[in-house]
């Protein structure tokens, strides 16, 4: 028969080495029914590495290691499920023109246009609302005392219903993946009798454990989940999920209690002492972490390219086993760029470059910007230096920049003749202009008063064919690989420079498909263009194995970490200090259906009780109290026996 297993215990007693072994188990009885081990999106990749590993050198044909949006990708695939599925930038851009079609009607979020951050802020409501599944007749139905949460329900489940309305029968919201799937999982052959392993969650969404259910229905089960076995308030989330799953039939608990990681006291104190009050002091000289402090981000970083330069020439290490955490990651990337480039430190910044600064999207937007202000000479030179323009000579549009900013050249006087210089450089300078504004008048005057989306978005693309946009990024690409070192970050980044094409084409055939028959202007466009953008961005791929890792601590995987620095440790940084309680605070609302609580970003939970209604839930707080608990469980490698985790503070 089907059972589900739960595999509990403190971090670092091998819980994750559990289910890998078991797996191994499987591989070498030859098993020929799927062996599924699901992780964390994030981590699916270092996860596929780690069970590689285990199994050695075992045929791992039936195994697969996935997330539920692939597996549930997989389960649709094998039922010949046809997805039109919307992206999150195809969503944004819809909500966006429904909420500016709407604002008459609206008063708490009015005025979209105007309020760039408003759009983000529903969009994310709704995201979450679908998660916990919260449709708009159960916001409509709430009734909470509060008028103010009243009217902020009322308008989210307006703007909710017509974007549900929108995508009927049209497109499938990626949001909803998980809630299909639960159909087609009893007809599914991948599923039956297979193995399933479930790590590396804290909790898990209604939507995540409704396919839980139905993948037990089919297969047995086994989760493995952090759990302290206290009171301590790190694990709370991690309690709550463990009584929510224990409801379930025939589940098995298995706790690891014997530590497996740790190779010195001093990290396995840190690690069961941490947020537990009162706290235990250790009394022992510690050899394996270390506190210091700098006066500034300069100082911190050049200590640290000191000290890892040390260790990799004097100690053995290599780069790739060393990894730098912040939870700042910004502030510190052109500081690093700086300090590891003199240094020649092979390194990797694991973060994601928002789509809106990419040369092509930024070419686009200059373009939308001269046609709507007329030719303002900012906003050409804006578009010729994103590189991607019909001038590749950039000599001329240093000519040109300077010749406009001598001679004051403003607007329509960009379709004159000019005539200020001698008649040589007149003449030069003439050829540059005609060459950079002829493509422009012609996309122009295509769209000349109201047009439809379609024609924009056609007109856009013929634009790019016009100028030959696709080369220019191929000729760029080569520009950079062959003037910079292949580790250097601008090689990184231009290896984006391939996605981008790809990802913008594809935003652009949202906009058709969710909005291709609304007529617009201009301005209009490219609000709404700009909306979608915003949400897109572009993951970087390592130029070098051997490279160390600079990361956001909560993306941070530290398997086979030999060395880690956090940084940026500054009260009030890190850990992050929340003030807000999310979008809908100030008392609110429960699902009136199904007495599940409605919940917003970072699991705020909208909850009833006797007084009236309030928040209860989850301090985002803790979150980062989670990530510096995770710190204190990374695994060292065999090899070294060794572990140092060095935390670099910020002078005040």
């Amino acid at each position: 028969s089907l059972f589900m297993k739960l595999i509990t215990g403190r971090s670092g007693t091998g819980k994750s080495t559990y289910c890998m072994n078991e797996i191994k188990k499987y591989v070498e009885e030859s098993f020929d029914k799927p062996l599924i081990y699901i992780v964390p999106e994030q981590f699916s990749f270092e996860a596929e590495k780690e069970l590689i590993n285990t199994i050695g050198g075992k045929g791992i044909i039936n195994t697969q290691v996935l997330s539920f949006k692939r597996l549930a990708y997989k389960i649709f695939t094998e039922n010949n499920v046809k997805i039109n599925q919307l992206g999150n930038s195809g969503k944004t851009m819809l909500i966006y023109f429904i909420m500016i079609k709407l604002d008459k009607e609206l008063e708490v979020l009015k005025n979209a246009q105007k309020n760039t951050g408003l759009i983000d802020t529903v969009v994310k409501q709704i995201s979450e609302f679908k998660r916990y599944n919260i449709t708009s007749e159960a916001l409509l139905n709430a009734n909470p005392d509060n008028s103010r949460l009243r009217d902020k329900l009322k308008e989210l489940a307006y703007i909710y219903r017509e974007y549900e309305k929108r995508i009927d029968g049209k497109f499938i919201d990626s949001d909803d993946d998980l809630r299909i799937v639960t159909n087609y999982i009893e007809q599914s052959k991948i599923i039956e009798n297979a193995k399933i392993w479930i790590d590396g969650f804290d909790g898990f969404t209604p939507q995540e454990l409704e396919v839980i259910k139905s993948l037990n229905k089919k297969a047995d089960v086994t989760i493995a989940i952090s759990e302290g076995g206290d009171e301590n308030e790190l694990f709370l989330l991690n309690r709550k999920t463990i009584d929510k799953l224990k409801r379930f039939a025939n589940v098995e608990i298995l706790n690891l209690d014997e530590a497996q990681r740790f190779d010195n006291e001093e990290l396995l104190h840190l690690e069961k002492n941490f947020n537990m009050f009162p706290t235990a002091s250790y009394n022992n000289k510690t050899k394996h972490i270390d506190i210091s402090v700098t006066s500034n981000l300069y100082q911190e970083v050049e200590n640290i390219a000191c000290d890892v330069l040390k260790k990799v020439r004097d100690e053995n290490y290599r780069y790739e086993n060393i990894l730098i955490a912040t939870r700042n990651i910004e502030v510190y990337k052109p500081v690093f760029k700086m300090i590891f480039e003199r240094y020649n430190i092979p390194y990797f910044i694991d973060t994601k470059t928002d789509l809106s600064l990419q040369p092509l999207v930024c070419l686009v937007m200059s373009l939308l910007d001269i046609c709507n202000r007329n030719f303002m000479t900012d906003t050409v030179i804006s578009y010729l230096k994103t590189g991607l323009s019909n001038i590749d000579d950039f000599n001329d549009i240093d000519l040109i920049e300077n010749y406009v900013l001598r001679y004051g050249i403003k607007g329509t006087k960009w379709l004159e003749e000019w005539k200020y210089d001698t008649a040589e450089i007149n003449d030069k300078i003439n050829a540059i202009r005609e060459k950079i504004i002829e493509p422009i008048q012609c996309f122009k005057k295509k769209l000349n008063g109201k047009k439809t989306v379609k024609e924009f978005v056609l007109a856009i693309y013929d634009f790019s064919v016009q100028i030959n946009v696709e080369q220019n990024i191929q000729n760029l690409l080569t520009q950079i690989k062959e003037n910079d070192d292949a580790m250097s970050s601008e090689t990184m980044f231009a290896n984006a420079y391939i996605q981008v094409w790809n990802i913008f084409i594809k935003l652009l055939d949202e906009l058709v498909d969710t909005l291709g028959e609304e007529n617009v202007t201009f301005e209009k466009f490219q609000a709404i263009l700009k909306a979608g953008v915003s949400t897109e961005q572009i993951g970087l791929i390592p130029t070098t194995k051997d490279g160390l890792t600079i990361g956001d601590i909560a993306r941070s995987k530290n398997s086979h970490i030999e060395v880690l620095y956090v940084i940026g440790v500054n009260d009030g940084l890190f850990p992050m200090q929340y003030n807000d309680e999310g979008f809908t605070r100030n008392g609110n609302a429960h699902d009136p259906i199904t007495h599940e609580p409605i919940r917003d970003k970072y699991n705020t939970i909208i909850k009833y009780n006797k007084e009236g209604y309030d928040i209860k839930g989850y301090d985002k707080n803790n979150f980062d109290k989670n990530h510096i608990h995770k710190i204190t469980k990374t695994e060292y490698d065999e090899k070294y026996k060794k572990y140092s985790n060095e935390s670099k503070h910020l002078g005040d």
